[in-house]
């Protein structure tokens, strides 16, 4: 991927848009907690998934791989969350 790809990469993801990634739910308050990820553990997680094959990285580029893991449920934003989400402050 040459430097402009990747520069391209960075400016097609929302530049104000945080993501949050699940990390777990709490029974007693019946509540999912998300944690705050940044765009470069994004790009990596992406990069990661491409290199084992997986065909959401393979075939739709970094776009079309985000929007898979944010309708199965791994990632977020905080449009998407319900009012039993709340976001871990790290």
């Amino acid at each position: 991927m040459s430097v402009m790809e990747t520069l391209k990469l960075w400016a097609d993801f929302h530049v104000g848009q945080q993501m949050y990634a699940y990390d777990h739910f709490d029974v007693v308050e019946r509540k999912r907690y998300w944690r705050p990820v940044s765009k470069t553990y994004l790009v990596y997680a992406w990069l990661r998934d491409l290199i084992r094959g997986m065909r959401d990285a393979r075939l739709g580029g970094f776009q079309g791989w985000l929007y898979c893991v944010v309708k199965d449920g791994g990632f977020t934003t905080q449009e998407f969350m319900g009012f039993n989400d709340e976001i871990e402050v790290l």
